[in-house]
């Protein structure tokens, strides 16, 4: 009877960890998304700021958010504010795992369309890489 029991527990348990496994990949999947880099504030009103980039405007904003030409938007939770501010208002790509619940991307790779062409200006293995060097202890001999 224990016996049974168990397989039993065993079995719930291996469903219930299944079905997270599921609902949680369906929640966070691979995606690209373009469009442009836009004032958190600016985009809640329905529109693009700043006018350009001398515009007080950019200090007042407390993030950015990728819009898109339709007008939704997606908070780029991982990337910091200076490097989305750096590229406000230019046409961008942004690669990396879409959480459509929050309407939230994890960036992998942000691309930014220079004369025509995207330029990849950061990614996560970059950042990764310039932490490694930053942080690296000299060498002691």
């Amino acid at each position: 009877m224990f016996h049974k029991k168990s397989i039993a527990k065993s079995t719930i348990v291996i469903f219930m960890s299944l079905a997270t496994m599921a609902i949680t990949a369906t929640l966070a999947r691979a995606e690209t998304i373009e469009g442009r880099l836009n004032g958190l504030g600016c985009a809640s009103e329905g529109h693009f700021c700043p006018i350009d980039m001398l515009d007080m405007h950019v200090s007042l904003e407390g993030d950015f958010i990728l819009q898109t030409t339709d007008g939704k938007y997606y908070f780029i939770n991982n990337l910091d504010r200076a490097i989305k501010a750096r590229h406000l208002l230019q046409t961008v790509r942004v690669e990396g795992k879409l959480n459509p619940e929050f309407n939230a991307i994890e960036a992998s790779e942000l691309w930014v369309k220079i004369k025509g062409e995207y330029i990849l200006v950061w990614s996560s293995l970059m950042q990764d890489e310039q932490q490694r060097l930053f942080y690296r202890k000299p060498d002691v001999h």
